[in-house]
């Protein structure tokens, strides 16, 4: 079998037109910073500490970006649990606060959810109330990665679901969401539990987000 040498769109892109970024031969659009092009990354954390024997459908949001964020990684982690269950899917909801320029009318709990708790904003592309519209969970969909086998340590769930992707680590994230318009304001990385929850001891779980915001 012969050798290869195949180059990424970007690369192809840096290969047009000189100084610009300008595609070859196109000579329209230039990749930007955190699409295609290098930019500075943001990284934002958070933690929480759960009650063991919490019921399925609890929810946990662990960090807060803008609508127009581009999601390079999404890490978890755990200190100080035994943990014989704590299973979640990873996904994302809508703010859920008065002031930070959200709207109120996407501040839903969607019907479709499992005993969820009284602020669930799970976002929901389609903007009803009638579940998860097959989006499901964005980033994890049942992850056991929350686990005594490896706590201390970050484990990227960013593309465990499926259902984000490397495309979608190139558009803000109301886009790889699957909206079909930027709804404004922000949006939580978040984990609902799809099991009741068992382990011992006093367990902190942690989440890392790096993200880029588009420059404009």
């Amino acid at each position: 079998m012969a050798g290869e040498n195949k180059q990424s769109v970007q690369i192809q892109t840096l290969d047009g037109y000189p100084f610009t970024g300008v595609g070859g031969g196109s000579q329209t659009g230039r990749l930007t910073g955190g699409q295609n092009a290098a930019a500075d990354l943001q990284q934002i954390e958070g933690s929480v500490t759960p009650v063991t024997a919490a019921t399925q459908g609890s929810y946990y949001q662990m960090a807060r970006v803008p609508s127009n964020a581009i999601i390079k990684s999404v890490e978890l982690t755990q200190i100080g649990g035994t943990v014989t269950t704590f299973t979640v899917d990873v996904t994302i909801g809508i703010s859920d606060s008065t002031i930070d320029g959200t709207q109120p009318g996407l501040q839903v709990v969607p019907s479709g959810l499992t005993t969820p708790a009284a602020n669930a904003f799970i976002a929901n592309p389609s903007l009803t109330t009638t579940g998860l519209s097959a989006a499901a969970a964005l980033f994890a969909t049942a992850s056991t990665v929350i686990s005594t086998a490896n706590a201390k340590v970050w484990t990227d769930v960013t593309l465990a679901s499926g259902n984000f992707t490397l495309t979608g680590m190139e558009q803000p994230l109301w886009q790889a969401a699957g909206f079909t318009q930027d709804p404004g304001g922000f949006l939580d990385i978040a984990l609902l539990s799809t099991a009741a929850s068992n382990f011992s001891g006093t367990m902190v779980v942690g989440a890392r987000v790096r993200f880029i915001v588009p420059p404009g």
